[in-house]
């Protein structure tokens, strides 16, 4: 094991101590690397970790690489029981103090890391799934008090190289923009947020390699044609559109929140809520929505409003 990490720093630099999926691709692809070690080693990666022996390797603070490898392996070969113990002794040997905590073990918890086989047969099952069934893809914290959650996703559109799909539920509470002031979808804040962190947040590096970089098309608002919708922009997540929305969503307009942001936002009696569409509405100040009954509202509420939201995606099948 020990050979096989000092191998991938050599080739590929530290960095990659940091990027979690990467390093275990090119560890996976080591074929004398034990595969009951490396289950073991991801179970036992936390950041924390990561950034631990990225600081050994970058700064060689009273660590060398086979005292790194030892430790690994030692995390591999022993498991929970030990783990706690390594730890302090890999900070200590760093930082030479104690460390104020130590990050949980992972074994058995949802996190761990997705690999690249296996996004590969999540794009296989996506790519059976027929208009208005779901799959899961991704995680994001949607119960109070709770850990991240898969994401869930309902198939909206469909063809032999795509599938389309929106979240089956509102995720996160935002506005369209930050300030009240004349915008479009594509100088929005929420679309700088969705495609700079909440992407970032819900999914992993392999799974956004298989999103697409979508073409979003700044569609006219068909009552408020003179109102200017901005250009079309390339994302690989945003809002559907008034278009869309009448075109193919059907009776998925009706979502509810996930519990994590119920308190945040204003529910119909059967606890379904509005959400945000990326077209504009009767001013350029002013974006469109679906209420929580599933009608459109095509004038629109201010930009600067808080809103339910609930990102679209392109997953790439063929």
């Amino acid at each position: 094991m020990k050979r096989a990490i000092a191998k991938i720093i050599k080739i590929l630099g530290p960095d990659i101590l940091l990027n979690t999926d990467c390093f275990f691709i090119a560890l996976e692809d080591l074929k004398p690397t034990s595969i009951s070690e490396i289950k073991i080693l991801k179970e036992a990666y936390t950041k924390p970790f990561a950034q631990l022996l990225y600081d050994a390797y970058t700064q060689n603070i009273k660590i060398n690489e086979g005292t790194i490898g030892k430790q690994l392996e030692a995390i591999c070969e022993s498991e929970k029981n030990h783990y706690e113990n390594l730890y302090k002794c890999l900070y200590k040997d760093i930082y030479g103090t104690v460390p104020p905590d130590v990050p949980a073990y992972r074994k058995n918890q949802s996190n761990t890391v997705i690999s690249s086989t296996a996004i590969r047969k999540i794009v296989d099952n996506i790519s059976k799934k027929e208009i208005n069934e779901t799959f899961f893809l991704g995680r994001y914290m949607q119960v109070v008090k709770g850990s991240e959650t898969p994401i869930e996703w309902i198939v909206v559109k469909k063809d032999s190289k795509k599938v389309l799909a929106i979240s089956k539920y509102a995720l996160l509470v935002k506005p369209y923009n930050n300030d009240w002031v004349s915008t479009s979808w594509q100088k929005s804040s929420i679309r700088q947020y969705l495609n700079e962190v909440f992407v970032k947040e819900a999914f992993s590096d392999v799974e956004i390699s298989v999103l697409c970089d979508s073409q979003v098309i700044a569609d006219k608002n068909s009552r408020y044609e003179s109102v200017k919708q901005g250009g079309n922009t390339s994302d690989k997540v945003f809002l559907l559109s008034i278009n869309e929305v009448d075109e193919i969503l059907g009776e998925n307009r009706i979502c509810k929140p996930t519990q994590v942001i119920t308190d945040k936002i204003q529910t119909g009696e059967d606890g379904t809520c509005r959400w945000w569409l990326r077209t504009l509405g009767y001013d350029t100040d002013c974006a469109t929505g679906v209420y929580a009954d599933g009608k459109i509202d095509r004038a629109g509420f201010s930009v600067n409003s808080e809103d339910a939201v609930r990102p679209a995606i392109c997953i790439r099948i063929g």
